[in-house]
């Protein structure tokens, strides 16, 4: 196999892949219903702890709805998990530019 064709077969699978992968995305969001998840369900959902969560809230690192007294020493943090989805996307093409 030429040179050529390595780097012509290795698009393919790319943009197959790609194409994959963003039909399933559009599946997956058309089946399942958007949940509305707690700070523990949230923390479970990505893998982090509860107590990073709560960090990246504070620090705004992460989409989240406030749904309590914002001066609360123990606040209340609501999620869309097709928005947890969508960010998680977010940062795994900013973490692998060449995967887009």
């Amino acid at each position: 196999m030429s040179v050529a064709d390595q780097i012509f077969e290795s698009l393919v699978e790319a943009a197959t892949a790609e194409a994959v992968r963003r039909v399933l995305s559009q599946v997956q969001t058309q089946i399942k219903p958007d949940r509305t998840l707690n700070t523990q369900e949230a923390a479970d959902y990505i893998g982090v702890s509860r107590k990073t969560i709560y960090v990246m809230c504070a620090e705004k690192q992460i989409p989240h709805i406030p749904a309590g007294s914002i001066r609360s020493n123990k606040p209340v943090y609501l999620f869309r998990q097709s928005t947890l989805d969508a960010w998680m996307l977010e940062r795994e093409q900013a973490s692998c530019p060449d995967l887009k």
